[in-house]
């Protein structure tokens, strides 16, 4: 993806958000800071049936990933690279928000590559980080207030400076080193 961003269209977007909010299992609200988790596809088709009625005859490529990410009020979800030197960096992700969102943004940075380094936190999937965050570059950031597909092996974080609980549901595809790094190799959205 050469873009850092790119909205779609999402029919009958706030029944998907409403769906997607009643599928979430537990009290999200008793983390205090940013977390993460995934549920699988049999799941999401059952309680998400309009998302995945417009998702599945679009998809191209089997999906990888169906998680939701929260968070929490006055928190920011830390500077990264989804991806890392031993796994390939994610070249985007399908993000439809669900609550929260207003007055949130995702910030792309430019970072010098000799200021990265790989680890994997706290369970999730391998990540690039910066070394030193005062060396970074801001370069665009964005409200995803309606269905996104952001670039995800530019650096990037969410900073929620609002009251509110953040909840975005992302979609990811099929991995590769070379293939299905655009978007249009994974889903038609004509």
């Amino acid at each position: 993806m050469d873009k850092l961003y790119q909205f779609v269209d999402i029919p009958n977007l706030e029944r998907v958000q409403q769906e997607l909010l009643n599928s979430i299992q537990h009290d999200y609200k008793l983390h205090d800071r940013p977390h993460a988790f995934t549920y699988n596809l049999e799941y999401v088709a059952k309680t998400c049936p309009t998302l995945m009625q417009w998702l599945i005859p679009k998809c191209k490529l089997p999906l990888r990933l169906l998680r939701y990410y929260v968070t929490p009020p006055r928190q920011n979800l830390g500077i990264h690279i989804d991806g890392g030197y031993n796994s390939p960096t994610v070249p985007f992700g399908l993000n439809i928000p669900v609550i929260g969102v207003k007055d949130t943004y995702q910030i792309f940075y430019k970072c010098d590559s000799d200021n990265m380094y790989g680890n994997t936190p706290d369970g999730y999937n391998q990540s690039l980080h910066p070394k030193d965050v005062s060396k970074l570059v801001p370069i665009d950031k964005v409200e995803i207030t309606t269905p996104c597909f952001t670039n995800n092996s530019v650096m990037h974080n969410v900073e929620n400076n609002t009251d509110e609980y953040r909840i975005m549901f992302v979609i990811r595809w099929y991995l590769h080193q070379t293939k299905a790094r655009e978007i249009e190799e994974v889903i038609n959205l004509s």
